[in-house]
């Protein structure tokens, strides 16, 4: 950790409420009226506050958290089905965001990655943890993939014809990840976050 890193530290708190903020803000992206914009703003609180600190466990339970926010919100719905109850319902929002965990350690592990390219190990801890979550059989969720937040956004819609929901879902947090480093390189003035900001903004913009 450098100093630019210990300089964006303001308190211990930060990444949970970030975790928080990123949950509800990917809930809302997912209505029918956001616009494309929301998807790629939202998961950017919670990539700037993984970029931050931590090993593979710390990152896990941010990553859980902003799961948990997200589910809780676009799944309330489900409380509303006969024979769900409180418990029921808490044990499936637990599972999902221990699923979406898996994204908190991928972005631990991307702080290894060479310069300009941390942000495309980000993009792909992501996409991993969504295809583990469509294919877990029977515990299976189809929903709440960031990569509907798309579905309108002709330039984005179009790399489903390439690479499937996957590919959307990469390119959205790619530009997620251009976002939140750009953010960190104007607060930390880091070269390292300028390199990341302007690798995910070149791939997004291709």
């Amino acid at each position: 950790m450098g100093p630019h890193d210990r300089n964006l530290h303001p308190s211990r708190a930060a990444p949970w409420g970030a975790a928080l903020v990123s949950g509800a803000a990917m809930a809302a992206s997912l209505h029918p009226s956001a616009p494309a914009v929301v998807g790629w703003l939202a998961p950017a609180p919670l990539v700037a506050a993984l970029a931050l600190r931590g090993g593979p466990l710390h990152s896990a339970a941010i990553a859980f958290v902003a799961g948990f926010s997200f589910w809780a919100l676009h799944v309330r719905w489900i409380a509303t089905l006969p024979g769900v109850n409180a418990a029921n319902l808490g044990a499936v929002l637990v599972a999902l965001a221990a699923v979406f965990s898996i994204f908190g350690v991928a972005a631990s592990l991307a702080r290894g990655a060479p310069a300009g390219a941390r942000w495309a190990g980000i993009a792909a801890g992501w996409v991993l943890a969504e295809w583990v979550r469509l294919h877990l059989g029977f515990a299976s969720m189809p929903w709440g993939s960031l990569a509907y937040s798309q579905i309108d956004f002709l330039p984005m819609a179009r790399l489903a014809a390439i690479g499937g929901i996957h590919l959307v879902l990469f390119a959205t947090i790619a530009a997620a990840c251009c976002v939140a480093f750009a953010g960190r390189a104007l607060v930390g003035r880091s070269t390292a976050d300028r390199r990341e900001a302007i690798g995910a903004g070149a791939f997004f913009a291709l």
